[in-house]
């Protein structure tokens, strides 16, 4: 039902493309600390159009119509090229050089300009940086730059970002006596919201390193990142076959780990 859904949805969103072969049809980086600098929605729907299309070319071959993944393949490099074409502004440069501009090329794989991932990165790590570590971004850079960063050898500083005190930041909440998700950095509007709740999962699959490597968790692998300011993790996951487990902590300088995986899941290496 989920995949008949998407063929009805790229079908549709097909016909909102512009004349640059880009789309506009979204609410871009929602709830940016920064309204004036948000990333705007061209870029960010742009991004996820590619990436609807390019998942849905697996799925397609999944389900046995190769005529249709080609088709999803080749819009998905068609949306590529314009989307490099408009926004990549060179010296590893997106749109408006903002987080979450720099983290989408990274975040949605095989969509940034080929040979300058780690120029796009470290752009990134500079920008994270030079705005102390402060979630300068809406929902969208909320789930897109931790992974990004840690995808590209980061993990301290993409940590940072969720620990570091200050305003805009998850730990913020914190101090102001909430231990909840809110809908706004800045705490107005709810407080009991999902909006910026990529963290737990996050936590799953860098810290716990919980990576699935085939659909319903009939493989997986465990490749766990160590933040140098942790001393000890511990993940669970409940599968329809059993517990997924997983721990590691620093003993005289070295990290031990731990994992498991019931029968039926197999563990890739």
């Amino acid at each position: 039902e989920a995949y008949g859904a998407m063929k009805r949805y790229l079908s549709f969103i097909a016909e909102k493309a512009d004349e640059d072969g880009l789309y506009d049809y979204g609410l871009k980086d929602y709830c940016n600390y920064k309204r004036r600098q948000s990333t705007g929605d061209r870029y960010t729907d742009t991004a996820y159009v590619y990436d609807f299309n390019r998942q849905m070319s697996f799925w397609a071959e999944h389900f046995g119509e190769a005529d249709l993944a080609a088709r999803y393949r080749m819009t998905a490099e068609r949306i590529r090229t314009s989307f490099n074409r408009v926004f990549y502004r060179g010296d590893g440069v997106y749109e408006c050089g903002s987080l979450t501009a720099q983290a989408a090329p990274l975040f949605f794989k095989g969509l940034c300009v080929e040979g300058v991932e780690d120029a796009v990165a470290d752009r990134l790590l500079r920008t994270v940086r030079a705005g102390a570590h402060r979630a300068y971004f809406g929902i969208l850079g909320a789930k897109w730059v931790p992974r990004a960063l840690a995808d590209y050898g980061h993990i301290d500083d993409a940590y940072l970002m969720f620990v570091q005190p200050e305003c805009p930041g998850w730990a913020n909440w914190l101090a102001s006596g909430d231990g909840t998700l809110h809908e706004m950095w800045s705490g107005q509007c709810s407080h009991n919201h999902i909006m910026f709740g990529d963290l737990s999962a996050w936590a799953y699959e860098y810290l716990g390193g919980i990576k699935i490597v085939e659909p319903g968790f009939k493989k997986v692998a465990f490749r766990p990142q160590f933040p140098r300011c942790i001393e000890s993790f511990v993940a669970t996951h409940q599968t329809p076959v059993g517990q997924i487990f997983i721990s590691w902590k620093r003993v005289n300088g070295n990290v031990v780990v731990d994992y498991s995986a019931p029968d039926g899941v197999e563990v890739v290496k």
